[in-house]
């Protein structure tokens, strides 16, 4: 099951430190454990749920059809593009992710608006892991008007959801 999230109003993504981990096994700890610095700007999401398994088949002699069975998960990923704000503190933080070239995980976190209790609640929030690459900023419309910038997400584990508070 993937998630798409595409600039809906009040959706937070933010980015948090490079995990202990490498690959599978995301626990909520991992993630909440983590202080996330917002992205702000943000016009869209890659997707990201709980994996797709690649078909596999392989023909046998001895029957008619190919034998089927799941491969490698695919836990999603994609382009986040954001309007560029210069000095912005998770605009700094996924910069200097998509410059870590040693490939590990960063925690990245999504919270919906969909808060029940809003003084001190918090909306339904997705923990992932991600591989950050590339941070490409390009002008929009010309020299007089805002840049926006694009990074890809690698997501390498199931995401984690926090139901609303």
């Amino acid at each position: 099951m993937a998630f798409s999230f595409t600039a809906a109003a009040g959706t937070e993504p933010r980015v948090g430190a490079a995990t202990t981990k490498y690959g599978v096994g995301t626990t909520l700890t991992d993630g909440t454990a983590d202080a996330y610095k917002e992205i702000r700007g943000v016009i869209s999401f890659p997707d990201f749920g709980s994996g797709t398994a690649d078909e596999v088949s392989q023909p046998e002699i001895s029957s008619a059809g190919n034998k089927k069975a799941k491969g490698l998960i695919q836990y999603g990923g994609g382009d986040m593009e954001f309007t560029y704000y210069e000095g912005d503190d998770g605009q700094d933080a996924i910069k200097a992710a998509a410059a870590d070239f040693a490939g590990k995980d960063y925690n990245i976190m999504v919270e919906l608006p969909d808060i029940i209790t809003p003084s001190t609640g918090h909306g339904t929030r997705y923990f992932l892991k991600a591989v950050v690459r590339g941070f490409q900023l390009v002008a929009v419309n010309g020299p007089n008007n805002i840049y926006k910038v694009k990074v890809s997400l690698s997501f390498n584990d199931v995401a984690t959801k926090v139901a609303a508070s």
